[in-house]
């Protein structure tokens, strides 16, 4: 009998680790960053991608999320009474603030959406990156918080058109956490929480230009997205190193024609594919890949244009002024002996 309450009291003991265990993972869960509704994901410059951050709230009374993009991307702001951009959810994803389309770089509110009441304050850092959001729990009393917004590629040029400050590319991608912050009531330390960060992959093509063995220098090469090379991307121009790049492309299959040559060679019209994206284990989407710049690559190469040699001797150019000459003599020739027998 003893023994039987003994094993009863191990698996009374097991039952409740096992659920402490599955609620310690719930709320590990909860914390999590998403970038377009996925732990990673892929952007073009020019699109705009969904960042959602959700949290566990702690119960004090205020609480904070510091949120921080990467290097080359950018909070898309909109300052003007437009749709909202920043919007907060409850655990039933229901909207329970907005900025209500008027937010700047610098800082600026949430409201409620019943009655406009103040909810929180929103600092966003003079770089675009970086942003702190403080709610009020007895505002918005929610177990579940989650934070949206949109976001962009956002990179700088230098005078010579070469990019000096923007995302990492290739399948490195670009990490973007966040941290929980609140100040526990029993001993007013702070606590930081982070939050499970995402990934924001982009990719680019170098292509390389050469005559078989050389680089070349010059060509232009069309990129598209489609392979009727109907739906035009951008252009690469391949310079002084036989090659070009296109940057900051999502994942997929591109397309490229050479519409320009370089000087003295004929134009590739063939339509070449490249896939860019992640290179998977068992080689189905293996490439050549750039080092250390991670780009995918693709090599062209041109024919010499068929001319007509012209060495520049003065014997080649008396047989060509002989040659005229013969054919000029013997024009006049047929004129004359034509007319003569016209007259008799």
């Amino acid at each position: 009998m003893k023994n039987k309450r003994i094993k009863c009291f191990y698996i009374l003991v097991l039952i409740l680790i096992s659920i402490s265990i599955k609620s310690v993972n719930a709320l590990e869960v909860l914390n999590t960053k998403t970038i377009n509704g996925k732990q990673s994901d892929s952007i073009s410059v020019g699109e705009s991608f969904i960042v959602l951050l959700t949290v566990n709230t702690p119960l004090t009374l205020t609480y904070s999320i510091t949120d921080k993009l990467p290097d080359g991307f950018s909070y898309i702001l909109t300052a003007e009474e437009k749709d909202s951009v920043f919007k907060l959810y409850d655990k039933y994803n229901n909207v329970i603030a907005t900025d209500n389309g008027r937010n700047s770089e610098g800082s600026f509110d949430l409201y409620t959406v019943s009655n406009n009441i103040l909810v929180g304050n929103v600092i966003v850092g003079q770089s675009c990156r970086e942003m702190t959001i403080s709610v009020n729990r007895a505002l918005i009393d929610s177990e579940v918080i989650s934070f949206e917004y949109r976001a962009q590629i956002d990179y700088t040029m230098d005078n010579e058109g070469k990019i000096v400050n923007g995302p990492i590319i290739g399948n490195r991608g670009n990490q973007t956490g966040a941290i929980l912050s609140y100040i526990e009531p029993s001993n007013n330390q702070t606590v930081n929480i982070g939050v499970e960060s995402a990934s924001i992959k982009t990719y680019g093509i170098q292509v390389v230009n050469t005559d078989g063995k050389n680089p070349l220098m010059g060509a232009e090469f069309t990129v598209y997205r489609d392979s009727a090379a109907t739906d035009v991307l951008g252009t690469i121009v391949i310079g002084n190193e036989g090659y070009g790049t296109i940057d900051y492309l999502k994942a997929g299959t591109y397309y490229l024609k050479q519409t320009k040559p370089p000087a003295n060679f004929q134009v590739n019209s063939d339509l070449t594919s490249i896939y860019v994206g992640d290179v998977v284990a068992d080689g189905r989407r293996a490439m050549a890949r750039s080092i250390p710049n991670d780009y995918s690559v693709a090599t062209v190469a041109n024919t010499v244009a068929i001319t007509l040699p012209y060495t520049g001797s003065m014997d080649t150019v008396l047989y060509i002024g002989v040659g005229v000459l013969f054919i000029i003599v013997s024009v006049v020739f047929m004129v004359l002996y034509k007319k003569k027998q016209f007259q008799n």
